[in-house]
């Protein structure tokens, strides 16, 4: 029958997309060991990345605040959950470092620093995103309380502005003065490359497959729809072609229907 074909083609596109999700999340895991943060640059972005990362932190706090009903206060587990995530690039709250680009600028009189540009898009999480990363890590776990930062965010009583001063310049001192390169500092520099929006897709399904497992269970009928339709596939339409299979049940309810069609031959038409 037409429809056994369907079904069929059906599974063997399901099984190629699995196929090649797997393959490429084992590479990529690969090549990601290759990846090395650049121990030498983080002393001259610390400033950057400590603007940069309370003043995202701020922004996604308060996104959350909105979405909590006006008379309760933002659970701290959650302000908790936001901080650990800030610094993940693979994390939604944290994709804003796969936005950067460290860049050398010339602040003149031949006098050279690190800058974050956002030159836009999203680009694969490299070495220079694993150093803004690191950087990141180093600002919440080392430099700063932060329990202190908790109790600020909790409050919600300091402005954006407020809140990145208090944390870069009080608390720190990462933005206590500017820090130029040095004469004969040299670095590889890493050009920034957008992803598509397929690759941004297979990023956070390989991100789920990370924190999840390789398994089945992990997809639902929507996660299938997306998968179908970013590689060929129908999505809903090839999703009930599927329930159309020859199942044992489906098996007996056509042997009833072919006795039952037995018991009333002359209505049928060939």
């Amino acid at each position: 029958d037409c429809y056994v074909v369907s079904s069929v083609s059906h599974s063997m596109r399901i099984f190629f997309v699995f196929l090649f999700a797997f393959t490429t999340f084992s590479y990529c895991q690969s090549k990601k060991s290759e990846e090395q943060v650049l121990q030498k640059d983080l002393k001259y972005i610390g400033c950057d990345v400590c603007e940069k990362s309370v003043g995202e932190l701020f922004d996604a706090v308060q996104e959350e605040r909105e979405k909590t009903p006006k008379n309760r206060k933002i659970e701290e587990i959650r302000l908790i959950e936001l901080m650990d995530a800030i610094c993940n690039p693979t994390s939604g709250s944290g994709e804003w470092i796969k936005r950067i680009d460290i860049t050398k600028i010339d602040k003149g009189n031949k006098n050279f620093r690190l800058a974050l540009v956002e030159p836009g898009g999203i680009s694969k999480c490299g070495s220079e995103c694993l150093t803004i990363a690191k950087s990141c890590e180093n600002l919440l776990d080392d430099d700063i309380d932060r329990d202190e930062l908790l109790s600020l965010l909790w409050k919600n009583k300091s402005t954006k502005t407020d809140l990145v001063n208090k944390v870069c310049k009080s608390m720190s001192s990462r933005c206590k003065k500017v820090i130029t390169l040095p004469k004969d500092y040299t670095r590889q520099d890493q050009p920034f490359k957008a992803q598509s929006e397929k690759e941004i897709q297979m990023e956070k399904l390989m991100a789920t497959m990370r924190e999840s497992g390789v398994g089945g269970s992990l997809y639902g009928r929507e996660d299938m729809d997306d998968l179908m339709e970013m590689y060929g596939g129908d999505g809903e339409e090839d999703r009930e072609d599927s329930s159309r299979l020859p199942t044992e049940e489906n098996d007996d309810k056509d042997d009833f229907d072919s006795q039952d069609d037995n018991t009333r031959g002359a209505n049928i038409e060939f």
